[in-house]
């Protein structure tokens, strides 16, 4: 749910959608054309509706055992459009930090 400046309502978006996006929601119709002032790339969602997205799945989730700069190996899965949709999942990668890109 996002609710905009200046906005009485909030908007129920049904898009796939993770952290990385928040800074894009909240300067989207704030700021015309942003850009991230430390990298100097443009700020927006990518190609995230295009490309499928990857998800890793884990057992471990004691921060204590699953911390510092890198997962514990997991299970890779890809998901594009609808993520409610069984079909929409693959299985890419098994117990592995992080997956091939096909």
């Amino acid at each position: 749910m996002v609710k905009g400046f200046g906005s009485s309502e909030l908007k129920t978006s049904e898009d796939f959608m993770t952290c990385a996006d928040v800074p894009a929601l909240a300067v989207e119709g704030v700021i015309e054309d942003p850009i991230n002032p430390f990298t100097g790339k443009e700020i927006g969602y990518g190609d995230k509706g295009i490309n499928p997205q990857y998800v890793i799945a884990s057992d471990v989730y004691d921060i204590f055992v699953n911390n510092g700069n890198q997962f514990l190996p997991g299970n890779w899965y890809t998901v594009q459009d609808d993520m409610r949709k069984p079909e929409n999942w693959k299985l890419v990668a098994e117990d592995t930090v992080l997956p091939e890109k096909n």
